[in-house]
């Protein structure tokens, strides 16, 4: 485990997003909390150093990017109190991240990178949304919460209804709105609007409340849903009003 026991830091919240201060090389900054990210990746406008070439790789931010990646033989990131050395670390041009996140309320962000499950998906995280506070290795689950079944594969994985029958969403706090693979998505959603541009939801059920109005995108993410083994990907708009408690070890989602 990283973290001691109850390690809270405070973040920003920025259309949607959990942004994090921290340093990337010695760079300041902040990082995303990003629990659909299969792994940390930084931001290559702030890593000065030379690295080898890399296969393209593939992310997210409401469809799938492909950016040239580096890779440094190590790197060092701190936030949250503490300090870690990534072995061999994947660099990217993050801009298609930074621009939007400037535009959306923080102009003099400096986007170091994703901090990934790599990194988070063990012990209890709590993104407390209503407090703007995370709190890493949590010793318990906060009160009054309602349970949701979760499994913890690469990324945390929910199961959704979405007029398609049951259907697997990574649980990204890195994404603001929800997306779905063209080939999953149900006959409503794809007469909606062409692939590739914005829809509402039809209303659904999720952790004993009802959701309604949400929108987002129905795209091709063949690359990003064979790899997670999802059809689709949703954060922000599920978890918005919530204190959230992802218990990796058990295997559940409680929200308050």
């Amino acid at each position: 485990m990283l973290f001691k026991p109850d390690t809270a830091a405070p973040f920003e919240l920025v259309d949607g997003i959990v942004l994090l201060p921290g340093t990337a090389e010695g760079a300041k900054g902040h990082f995303a909390l990003d629990t659909g990210a299969t792994q940390t990746v930084l931001n290559r406008r702030y890593c000065t150093r030379s690295g080898e070439a890399s296969d393209d790789a593939v992310t997210f931010s409401g469809s799938e990017q492909s950016s040239a990646a580096v890779k440094l033989d190590a790197a060092e990131i701190s936030f949250a109190g503490i300090t870690i050395r990534l072995d061999a670390p994947t660099l990217l041009d993050m801009s298609y991240v930074e621009q939007p996140l400037r535009n959306g309320g923080m102009p003099s962000l400096r986007f170091l990178g994703s901090i990934g499950a790599n990194h988070l998906c063990s012990g209890r995280l709590v993104v407390d949304y209503p407090a703007r506070r995370v709190v890493f290795n949590a010793s318990a689950v906060p009160a009054h919460t309602r349970e949701v079944s979760m499994s913890v594969e690469t990324v945390p994985v929910i199961e959704l209804d979405l007029g398609a029958g049951p259907q697997r969403f990574a649980l990204d706090t890195g994404a603001n709105h929800f997306a779905i693979d063209q080939n999953a998505a149900a006959r409503e959603l794809l007469d909606a609007a062409p692939v590739g541009m914005p829809r509402i939801l039809p209303p659904f059920r999720f952790a004993g409340r009802e959701y309604a109005g949400l929108d987002g995108l129905v795209a091709d993410l063949a690359g990003i849903c064979e790899a997670l083994r999802v059809d689709g990907i949703f954060g922000y708009q599920l978890l918005r009003d919530s204190v959230c408690c992802f218990d990796f070890d058990a295997g559940r989602l409680y929200l308050t």
